[in-house]
């Protein structure tokens, strides 16, 4: 019995390590984007003491994804907890800094900044800094940026301004008036003494300014226990079906089968057939098509 978890575990290592390898910039940025425009309403109002202020107040609608320390909710868990069970963001639901860069670069656990920095291979990558602090020449999108002087916070780096001095980054902060994911900008000088690192070395995709030159699609959690996302970017309109199917071909269910607006969309698959039924344990494949692009990728559900 020992030997067979090994085995399974050294088949998930194995499958979590090649998952690394197909992952790209675009895709860091397609879960960015996720976590900072989803919309999503509030049921149990949140006070925060320090700004002497509601931050989250009831019955309200809300976008980005609240921060919360020592939390890494994907988007499913979150609105699980805040608007199903109507329990409070930020004490009960929501993402830290460190949580935030971890499900953009797809790792299959959480951690923390100062192992984001001193870890030195990470599924079969190193993590390497791109220069000194304040250098910012070789940082990319998907890239991080670390500010020790504010305890080490860690953000994804979405461009970089060269002519105007400026970056742009996604994170999981903490502001006067707000606790969530957003976008924001930043002076170079701001900013010049985080040390930028990066975690990539292969993959890297062009984007438009209108958005995603490439068909591109991810899921995460994977492996997954009752709910697992998939995220896809297009960039224009496009019929595409996303279906999944057994290891023998046998399709489980269609996600989604229709004429899709261009940008990035989320769809939550949570392991049940057409029928409704709880698929089993096991192995699935997930297939994304449209006119011109066809992709099929691995997704296990454990129990």
């Amino acid at each position: 019995m020992e030997f067979k978890k090994l085995l399974f575990m050294i088949f998930i290592s194995f499958f979590v390590l090649a998952k690394a390898e197909a992952l790209t910039r675009n895709e860091i940025i397609l879960t960015a984007k996720t976590y900072k425009e989803m919309k999503w309403t509030c049921y149990a109002a949140y006070y925060s003491s320090s700004a002497s202020k509601w931050i989250y107040e009831s019955d309200n609608t809300y976008y980005g994804m609240a921060w919360s320390w020592n939390r890494w909710d994907t988007e499913a868990e979150f609105r699980k907890t805040v608007e199903t069970n109507k329990m409070q963001p930020v004490q009960e639901a929501g993402i830290d800094c460190s949580g935030f860069v971890s499900r953009c670069w797809e790792f299959s656990w959480k951690e923390g900044t100062y192992n984001l920095e001193n870890l030195s291979i990470i599924q079969g990558h190193t993590i390497y800094t791109l220069g000194a602090p304040g250098d910012f020449s070789n940082l990319l999108s998907g890239d991080m940026l670390v500010d020790y002087d504010n305890m080490g916070h860690a953000m994804i780096v979405y461009s970089v301004d060269d002519d105007n001095k400026k970056v742009y980054i996604y994170d999981a902060a903490v502001r006067t008036n707000e606790y969530k994911v957003d976008c924001r900008e930043y002076k170079f000088s701001y900013v010049e003494e985080c040390t930028p690192r990066s975690y990539f070395e292969h993959g890297i995709e062009e984007q438009s300014s209108s958005g995603y030159k490439y068909y591109t699609y991810n899921i995460s959690p994977n492996p997954f226990y009752s709910l697992t996302q998939i995220k896809y970017a297009l960039p224009t309109k496009s019929h595409i079906t996303l279906k999944v199917y057994t290891v023998s071909g046998r399709l489980v269910k269609t996600l989604v089968d229709g004429k899709i607006n261009p940008g990035t969309h989320t769809i939550v698959w949570n392991g049940r057939d057409k029928d409704g039924n709880s698929s089993s344990n096991g192995i699935y494949f997930i297939k994304f098509s449209t006119k011109d692009f066809c992709e099929t990728k691995k997704v296990i559900l454990l129990k």
